[in-house]
């Protein structure tokens, strides 16, 4: 993500917890409190950057995806 915009490490960590908690993207509020310097090319790539490598659509870590245990 450095290479897309060069911003402080705690900034791209509160970046990629926003994008997480909204399923990939950045709300406006949060883009216009937090990330008003940045261009929409550079919302876009760092936003991209975030999706995981697979193209999942849950974001949560797996949180949502809770397993029963295994009845035996």
């Amino acid at each position: 993500m450095q290479e897309i915009v060069d911003m402080p490490d705690r900034q791209i960590d509160l970046f990629i917890r926003f994008c997480l908690q909204n399923n990939g993207r950045i709300s406006a509020r949060k883009r216009a409190s937090h990330f008003g310097f940045l261009s929409d090319e550079e919302i876009a790539s760092l936003e991209q950057a975030v999706q995981p490598a697979d193209g999942s659509e849950n974001l949560n870590n797996g949180r949502d995806a809770v397993q029963p245990p295994e009845s035996e």
